[in-house]
C-alpha cells in the first residue's frame, strides 16, 4: 500500500500472478470459481434461476435469490425492519406467494451484513452499522500522514470486514466474528493514539 511508482506495478503483478497460480494449481478453488461462474452466466443469459436437478439453488444463485428476497422485505418494513432473528420467518412468506424460491427461508440471514441490518433494523439500523463500520476506517484515514503503519493496520482490518460482509452476515451476527473485530479494532486504535502521539511530541 506504500509502494509507488515500478513498486507498484510489480506488486500489483504478483497479486494477480498469486491468483492465477492459485486457480491452476489448486482444483478446489478452480472448482469453486468455474461454479459460480457458470451460475451468473446462466443466471444473465437465461433470466431466470438455474436449478439442479433436485430443483436446488446454486451457491451464487443462492445468494442472489437471498438479496432479492431482502430487498423484497425492506420494501415492506423500510424504518425498522422485521427485528433480529426474523430473517427466515419474514422470507417464507414470500416463499408461500411464490415470489421466491423456497431455499431463501431455509437460511438463517441473508448472506450479506449490509442486507441483513437492513432487514432486521431497516434504515436506522443500517445507518448506526455504517456509522460504526466507516467512522474507524475514516479516522485512520484522516490521520494515516502522522502514523502510516498503524494507519495502514487500521484500514486492512476494517476494509477487509468490510468486503467480506457482502457474501456474508456472520461477520457482526456471529459472536466469534464480532469478538475479533472488536479487539483487533481497539487494540489497533490505542497503538495508532500511541503511535501518533509519540511522533507529534
Amino acid at each position: 500500500f506504500s509502494y509507488r511508482g515500478w513498486r507498484l506495478a510489480v506488486a500489483g503483478f504478483a497479486v494477480i500472478a498469486l491468483g492465477v497460480i492459485g486457480y491452476i494449481v489448486s482444483g478446489y478453488v478452480q472448482q469453486g470459481i468455474d461454479q459460480a461462474e457458470s451460475e451468473l452466466v446462466s443466471l444473465i443469459e437465461q433470466e431466470k434461476l438455474p436449478q439442479g436437478e433436485d430443483g436446488r439453488l446454486g451457491s451464487v444463485t443462492a445468494r442472489i435469490e437471498m438479496w432479492r428476497v431482502s430487498m423484497l422485505i425492506f420494501r415492506d418494513n423500510p424504518l425498522w425492519g422485521v427485528g433480529r432473528g426474523n430473517y427466515t420467518g419474514a422470507a417464507r412468506k414470500y416463499v408461500e406467494r411464490g415470489d421466491v424460491h423456497f431455499e431463501v427461508a431455509e437460511h438463517g440471514h441473508p448472506h450479506n451484513a449490509y442486507l441483513e441490518m437492513l432487514v432486521s433494523k431497516g434504515i436506522a439500523g443500517l445507518s448506526v452499522f455504517l456509522v460504526f463500520l466507516f467512522y474507524p476506517l475514516a479516522h485512520f484515514w484522516r490521520t494515516r500522514v502522522r502514523a502510516p503503519d498503524t494507519a495502514l493496520a487500521g484500514v486492512v482490518l476494517i476494509t477487509g470486514f468490510a468486503l467480506f460482509s457482502l457474501t456474508d452476515a456472520s461477520t457482526y451476527i456471529k459472536g466469534n466474528f464480532i469478538s475479533i473485530f472488536l479487539v483487533y479494532l481497539a487494540v489497533l486504535f490505542s497503538w495508532h493514539a500511541r503511535y501518533r502521539r509519540a511522533r507529534e511530541g
